[in-house]
C-alpha cells in the first residue's frame, strides 16, 4: 500500500509541474456527458470492525486498507453512471486453550500415550507427565472482492471544482482462511468459525474532482458505508 501512497504522490508533483494550460476551456474542469473517467484509489478510515466467532470464542477484526477500481460514463452533465470493484482484508486472532478431554481423538500423540490420556480424561494423578490442556494462536482471515454499480449526481457549485454525490451498491465475495499452530491443526477439521464480514454492500458518499489536466484529476470522497469513510485517487478521462 505504501506503493500506491507514493504513486499518488508522483501523480500530483507531475500533473501539478505540467499540467497548467493557460488555452484549457472551463468545462474542462468538470463532468460532461459522453465522458469515459477510470478511478484508482484507495479508502481508509474504518467506519466498523467485523465480530468472528472463533471456537465459540468471540474476536474482532479490522478491514485494511482497501484497492479500488472504477469506471464511470457520462450520461449528462450531471448525472453518471458505472461500476466498481474494490478488494480489501479482514484479519482477527485469538488466543485457544483446548482440554484434551474435550477433543482427545484429535490429538494422536497423546492417545500414543494411554497413561496420560486417562489422566486428561479421568482428571485424576495417575503419575503420567501430561499437560491436559493445549494451547495455541488462531487467526482467521477473509479476503474481500467487491464488484457492483454506482451512481452519480454532479453538482456545480465551486470554480473549477467537480462536485458530485454517489451511490454504490455491490456484492462481496468472501474467501476464508484459518490459519493455526501445529498444536490445534486437527481441531478445525471439524469445528466451524464464523465471520460477519457483509456479503451486500451499499453506502452514499460525497465528492470532489479537480482536474488538473483535461484528462488528469485528483478526487477525494466520504460518506459512511460498511467498510470505509474516505476514499482518495486519480482519475485519467478519455474521450
Amino acid at each position: 500500500m505504501k506503493v500506491f501512497y507514493s504513486f499518488l504522490f508522483l501523480c500530483f508533483v507531475c500533473l501539478s509541474a505540467n499540467g497548467q494550460n493557460s488555452d484549457r476551456t472551463i468545462e474542462s474542469f468538470y463532468h460532461q456527458a459522453g465522458d469515459k473517467s477510470v478511478n484508482l484509489g484507495v479508502g481508509f478510515l474504518n467506519s466498523s470492525s467485523f465480530n468472528f466467532n472463533i471456537l465459540q470464542t468471540p474476536a474482532t477484526g479490522n478491514p485494511s486498507p482497501s484497492l479500488n477500481l472504477s469506471f464511470d460514463y457520462g450520461l449528462t452533465k450531471e448525472i453518471g453512471i458505472g461500476f466498481f470493484a474494490n478488494y480489501y482484508r479482514v484479519e482477527a486472532q485469538q488466543d485457544v486453550a483446548v482440554q484434551i478431554a474435550d477433543y482427545a481423538d484429535q490429538f494422536q500423540d497423546i492417545l500414543d500415550d494411554p497413561l496420560c490420556f486417562s489422566e486428561c480424561v479421568l482428571g485424576i494423578p495417575l503419575g503420567g507427565n501430561c499437560d491436559c490442556e493445549v494451547n495455541g494462536k488462531v487467526i482467521e482471515r477473509v479476503n474481500v472482492l467487491t464488484v457492483g454499480g454506482k451512481l452519480a449526481y454532479h453538482i456545480y457549485k465551486f470554480e473549477k471544482l467537480d462536485t458530485y454525490g454517489s451511490t454504490y451498491l455491490g456484492y462481496s465475495f468472501n474467501r476464508r482462511k484459518t490459519i493455526t499452530e501445529s498444536a490445534i491443526d486437527g481441531l478445525f477439521e471439524e469445528t466451524e468459525s464464523t465471520n460477519e464480514v457483509p456479503s451486500i454492500v451499499y453506502f452514499a458518499s460525497a465528492g470532489m474532482r479537480y482536474y488538473i489536466t483535461p484528462r488528469w484529476a485528483l478526487y477525494g470522497e466520504f460518506g459512511y458505508g460498511n467498510v470505509h469513510l474516505v476514499q482518495a485517487g486519480v482519475t485519467y478521462r478519455f474521450y
